[in-house]
């Protein structure tokens, strides 16, 4: 079987890849490093950190048996996973240290950041760091479909989720003191309409752009692309304290991604193909 031979770009996109991987790795690693007298911390921050399973493990078998549906291969699973956790994670906490850092510096007041910075700041460059990532995986497929752009998009949402997740754990622990359960049992109820919700939404867009697929309209790859955003600025704004808003922005996102899945499950596989 004849090999795709690697072209410039996909040199320059992999040299991208690798730096932003190491990274954020090595961000990571300095965020959950302590060097004085946190030895009991850490065993805190272990046994709470271990509450994340309750979702991670069923989010990776799930993924698991999607990947061999759509056929993607190990090479396609590895980059995404990679990218989601450290790329999506590195790129989307610096870029709310800048953003964060603007609105102060427009003089806003206190009770005003307090209620707004987080639907200000993270659905915007979350959503665009988690969709560099995806971008930088389906520049080195150059040959995908839409259900495969979908979930590369999930398993970037998944691995930006778990990251984010035990680093909320490690600053609840060390930073505030607590036990960390509490803080991981949050967002273990939260996971289940979160990142990898997000991310495959704005993944599916990305792509039929990209891919220029005629079965998807310029419309419907756009609101693919804006709704995670919307989501995610609702979930952060005070309209979360409304009361069962929870639930209804849960329905409404779960309804929105069981549409886009009938959507792209009735356009023939033939159609579905895509050069990026």
């Amino acid at each position: 079987m004849k090999k795709d031979i690697p072209t410039l770009r996909d040199k320059l996109v992999m040299l991208v890849l690798v730096f932003l991987v190491v990274a954020g790795i090595s961000y990571l690693c300095q965020t959950l490093m302590v060097k004085k007298g946190a030895n009991d911390l850490y065993q805190n921050f272990l046994l709470a950190s271990s509450l994340l399973l309750i979702y991670f493990v069923p989010f990776v078998l799930i993924i698991r048996k999607i990947v061999q549906k759509v056929q993607l291969s190990k090479k396609e699973v590895i980059l995404s996973a990679l990218t989601g956790a450290f790329i999506s994670t590195y790129l989307g906490i610096l870029g709310n240290m800048q953003l964060s850092k603007l609105l102060i510096e427009m003089k806003l007041s206190k009770d005003f950041l307090s209620a707004w910075g987080a639907a200000l700041t993270a659905p915007f460059t979350e959503e665009l760091s988690k969709g560099f990532a995806v971008l930088l995986v389906v520049l080195l497929c150059r040959r995908l479909n839409l259900k495969q752009g979908l979930t590369i998009g999930i398993i970037v949402g998944v691995g930006f989720e778990i990251v984010e997740d035990v680093i909320y754990v490690f600053q609840s622990v060390f930073q505030f003191h607590e036990s960390g359960f509490a803080t991981a049992i949050d967002r273990v109820a939260s996971a289940t309409v979160s990142h990898w919700l997000f991310a495959s939404l704005f993944a599916l867009g990305l792509v039929s752009l990209l891919g220029r697929c005629k079965a998807v309209s310029k419309a419907q790859a756009i609101f693919w692309l804006v709704f995670p955003v919307f989501l995610h600025f609702v979930l952060n704004s005070p309209f979360e304290d409304v009361p069962n808003s929870s639930a209804i922005l849960a329905t409404v996102g779960y309804a929105l991604f069981y549409h886009a899945i009938i959507k792209i499950s009735n356009i023939p596989d033939e159609k579905q193909e895509l050069v990026i």
